[in-house]
């Protein structure tokens, strides 16, 4: 699974609290508290104003304008408020306005800039982009997930999923061998299943599917890759309940909508007949 709602960015989940209302110094690891213009600029953005919201950032950066993380701030404030447009101009100003900053930050720049194409349709953009992600962190789970969730939904399927159950793979093992949280574990688990649905193999994809929602229950995404996968083996009833899961985790969900409907019609023919359920992605969780 990859999605903006879950690009896993230590800094920007930090920001939460910021945006919240936190005026407190929330960041003792490096004493940075980030300027109240992106607060600013993100009320401005809610409310459609691009030309004020942009004059706010462009003060908030002008302050550090070397500091990779204000950018990252900037980018997934962009991202949540749905202006992809905006996320791409400021993480490619990040990274060429930091050549200094760790192989992380341009980690993350590069991940805000794929994850940005990704929700513009453009896969072979977000496919370059994860690519840099991971070279520049070749051992960190999240990338190598992010990079072979990409690899998955890319047209063609064949050396593309082989390449994303290896990297998936390795993933789990380095996120287990490192302790990370079950959920995070959860996640790229999803991302294995998600690819051996891809292939075809229904059973793999059920086992791992199984064990991500339980991991990582909360992410609407599995919910819906599980559904999938339920449908294709002909256990509509229970792919009817996991797509009710994800509408109740993610309402705004449409293709889980989508399929909702077509497999109730399903459920409600007399014959209960067999159905080709359309393969698309889960929106973001």
């Amino acid at each position: 699974m990859i999605s903006k709602k879950y690009l896993i960015i230590m800094p920007l989940i930090l920001l939460a609290a910021f945006l919240a209302g936190c005026g407190r110094n929330i960041f003792p690891f490096n004493q940075f508290v980030p300027p109240p213009e992106i607060a600013q600029g993100r009320t401005f953005l809610a409310q459609n104003n691009v030309a004020n919201a942009t004059a706010k950032f462009n003060q908030a950066i002008a302050k550090s304008p070397t500091n990779p993380f204000i950018y990252e701030l900037v980018c997934q404030t962009t991202s949540d408020l749905n202006h992809p447009e905006l996320t791409i101009y400021y993480a490619n100003q990040g990274l060429s306005g930091c050549p200094k900053a760790s192989n992380y930050d341009k980690a993350q720049l590069n991940t805000i800039l794929a994850m940005a194409y990704r929700n513009l349709g453009n896969l072979d953009k977000a496919l370059t982009y994860h690519k840099a992600a991971y070279d520049l962190m070749p051992t960190d789970p999240m990338m190598m997930n992010n990079l072979a969730y990409t690899y998955a939904d890319m047209p063609g399927g064949g050396e593309n999923l082989d390449e994303a159950l290896s990297l998936t793979q390795k993933a789990i093992s380095a996120a287990v061998a490192q302790n990370d949280p079950e959920s995070t574990v959860g996640v790229i688990m999803d991302s294995l299943g998600w690819v051996y649905y891809k292939k075809g193999d229904y059973a793999n994809a059920c086992i791992n599917l199984e064990r991500a929602v339980s991991l990582a229950p909360d992410k609407s995404a599995i919910h819906f890759h599980l559904g999938m996968t339920y449908a294709k083996t002909g256990r509509i009833n229970d792919a009817i309940v996991e797509m009710q899961r994800t509408l109740r985790l993610d309402p705004g969900d449409r293709d889980a909508e989508t399929q909702l409907k077509s497999l109730q019609a399903i459920a409600n023919a007399p014959d209960n007949a067999k159905h080709n359920i359309k393969e698309t992605s889960a929106s973001a969780i």
